[in-house]
């Protein structure tokens, strides 16, 4: 998996790869910023979260090409990081020095703290 740089929704995408045959097999868009870090959520990769300039955190559908659900944790604010704590619960860091914590509830993201 790679991510990309982006603006107004051009160029932001991450891309996943099949590096055994060094073959780019698909690429997801959706953020409309630079696309600063992705994660697989789970063992048999089948959802992602990523992180971006835009501010949102994005959950994907690996198998549909597609946004499961996502999140606007803070538009003024570039994430730059993410990590997947158990599939269902994330920590992300933003620019302004936060650490924001989002839940998957209901098959919707959820700002559930932020220190």
């Amino acid at each position: 998996m790679s991510t990309s740089n982006g603006f107004n929704g051009s160029g932001a995408e991450i891309s996943l790869w099949d590096i055994r045959q060094r073959k780019l097999i698909s690429e997801l868009y959706g953020h409309r910023a630079t696309v600063n870090s992705g994660r697989f959520t789970d063992p048999t990769a089948s959802m992602i979260i990523s992180c971006s300039n835009d501010g949102r955190a994005i959950l994907w559908n690996v198998q549909q090409n597609s946004i499961f659900t996502d999140l606007e944790v803070d538009n003024a604010t570039s994430l730059t990081s993410i990590v997947s704590i158990n599939g269902l619960n994330f920590a992300t860091g933003g620019l302004n020095g936060k650490v924001s914590f989002i839940q998957l509830l209901n098959r919707q993201l959820q700002l559930t703290d932020q220190i």
